[in-house]
């Protein structure tokens, strides 16, 4: 809970390390649906349910686009016909990943933010506060 009373409800799952060395883009987005319908967040008014999916895997700063559009295509195709109600407000996956090269080697930590059971031009306005403060945690520039 904020300062404002604004109520935040995370579920966090993360992949392990050994077990994510051999996944494919294809099996993360297996991985994400799975934990999305196992999710348990509660559903409180006015809460704001964010799930946030881990793995420790390198998304070079050159392919992170490409992989959000593909995370965004996937899961729309995957819950079209679900009802909103039962989603996440939003699916954070989060990539925390380093190149095995020692020397030159890129590190970056990539978040791909999918809203699931949101629509923007209709959210309140403690909503649309809740996901600012998100943005800006995240290190997005809102202007």
């Amino acid at each position: 809970m904020t300062d404002d009373n604004d109520v935040v409800l995370i579920e966090r799952k993360d992949r392990s390390y050994e077990a994510g060395l051999a996944d494919t883009p294809e099996k993360r987005v297996r991985r994400i649906v799975e934990e999305i319908n196992d999710s348990h967040i509660p559903k409180e008014p006015g809460a704001l349910r964010v799930l946030v999916v881990g793995f420790q895997h390198l998304v070079l700063t050159a392919d992170t686009e490409e992989t959000d559009k593909y995370y965004q295509r996937a899961l729309e195709a995957e819950f079209k016909d679900t009802p909103k109600d039962d989603l996440p407000h939003l699916v954070l996956i989060e990539h925390l990943g380093l190149e095995v090269e020692r020397r030159g080697g890129e590190r970056n930590n990539f978040f791909s933010p999918q809203p699931l059971n949101l629509t923007l031009d209709k959210m309140d306005s403690k909503m649309e506060r809740v996901l600012r403060l998100l943005a800006r945690a995240l290190g997005a520039d809102l202007q």
